[in-house]
């Protein structure tokens, strides 16, 4: 098969296991000497699901702070301020980021 058609399914594969590209050609080269590469492809895949657990555990951080944040919201009849803009505004002050040093 010529290369140009597997690197266009590979890609294809690649958007859908959220695998860089860099790594997909990584996979493509060990799969012309698939014998001697299988500790290296688990290696990869090894390194590809360490990195999806930090993303789901950084992903779930925020959809908790987004919930608490949407339980404080007393909806737009409340006479007070919008609670989520009153923390969107606050929170460089209380938290440092790379945007808002302390």
């Amino acid at each position: 098969m010529p290369s140009r058609i597997v690197e266009e399914r590979s890609s294809d594969r690649q958007e859908g296991l959220d695998i860089p590209l860099p790594e997909v050609r990584q996979l493509l080269n060990y799969a012309e000497t698939p014998r001697s590469s299988c500790g290296a492809v688990d290696a990869l895949l090894d390194e590809h699901i360490e990195r999806v657990g930090r993303q789901l555990t950084a992903l779930t951080t925020l959809e908790r702070q987004l919930v608490a944040l949407r339980r404080q919201c007393k909806g737009a009849n409340s006479k007070r301020s919008c609670t989520i803009m009153q923390t969107f505004r606050s929170a460089p002050s209380k938290n440092a980021c790379a945007c808002h040093p302390q």
